[in-house]
């Protein structure tokens, strides 16, 4: 996808078992989503037909471009999506623009399976595990 911008943001993917976590840095634009989505998709060894959770931990600005909350939508809509039992974000206290990316986020997943939003990286590890525990068996 050729654009006239550079990626705005940053990024970092860990997985820990069946959940993946990504620590991001905003705030960010259309060229960003674009290739944290491809850095998603193309994680090594990771397999997304069995059921996994993803949280994503948000640094310094929650802020995206209107485009890029579009793609976001758009994204939430793959196949690669299906097995995705839960997504948790992260804005942990004085994170720019959380509230409104909150109310932005939350009905981009009407359809795509459960979110929610915290403060606190152990409250959203503990309910990412518990959907793991309640839907799969796993941990």
């Amino acid at each position: 996808m050729p654009t006239l911008f550079r990626p705005h943001g940053s990024s970092r993917i860990d997985v820990q078992g069946r959940k993946i976590i990504r620590h991001m840095e905003g705030p960010w634009n259309l060229e960003f989503v674009h290739m944290a989505h491809n850095d998603l998709q193309t994680l090594a060894n990771f397999d997304y037909s069995t059921p996994w959770v993803t949280m994503l931990i948000v640094q310094k600005s929650a802020l995206c471009s209107p485009d890029a909350l579009r793609q976001i939508a758009s994204h939430l809509q793959l196949d690669f999506n299906r097995q995705r039992l839960g997504t948790a974000w992260v804005y942990p206290p004085g994170t720019e623009g959380a509230a409104i990316m909150q109310k932005m986020l939350t009905p981009l997943y009407k359809e795509s399976g459960p979110v929610a939003f915290f403060s606190c990286i152990d409250e959203a590890d503990s309910w990412l595990n518990t959907l793991l525990a309640q839907l799969t068996g796993l941990h």
